[in-house]
């Protein structure tokens, strides 16, 4: 167990969606046009230790997961589609079968963000999930 395993567990079942990874490691503004719609990128704050009993230790984990939608000339429908894509990848995330057995304990949703790319592209939307990964690790 590691704390690498829950951007594995991220990127493993986000990759279940049909969805591509966009790989850039820190910068989430320079996506290129052929990448915009449909990826993903998965962003980890600040990791924090909560309990422990000598040898288990727990952590906190924020995970952000962004999704880049296109929505061509009707960003009302764009938008429409982004609440539809964050239950569906909700679905994917929080599937308890799916984490029995890794060291990811709990995935908890914290907030969802439907916004424009930016204010000059309004037709392109990035829905924003964020989740608190609860993760043990036995030292």
């Amino acid at each position: 167990m590691s704390l690498l395993d829950v951007r594995t567990y991220f990127r493993a079942q986000m990759d279940t969606t049909g969805y591509e990874e966009w790989r850039d490691g820190f910068n989430t503004e320079n996506i290129p046009s052929t990448l915009l719609d449909r990826s993903y990128h998965i962003e980890s704050g600040v990791i924090t230790a909560t309990t422990s009993n000598h040898q288990v230790h727990e952590f906190n984990c924020p995970v952000t997961v962004r999704v880049y939608l296109k929505g061509f000339l009707d960003p009302v429908t764009a938008i429409d589609d982004a609440y539809v894509v964050a239950e569906t990848i909700l679905g994917v995330l929080l599937l308890p079968a799916d984490r029995l057995g890794t060291c990811v304990k709990d995935v908890v949703p914290i907030n969802i963000t439907v916004s424009p790319l930016t204010q000059q592209n309004d037709n392109s939307v990035i829905v924003q999930l964020d989740f608190e990964a609860i993760t043990f690790i036995r030292f």
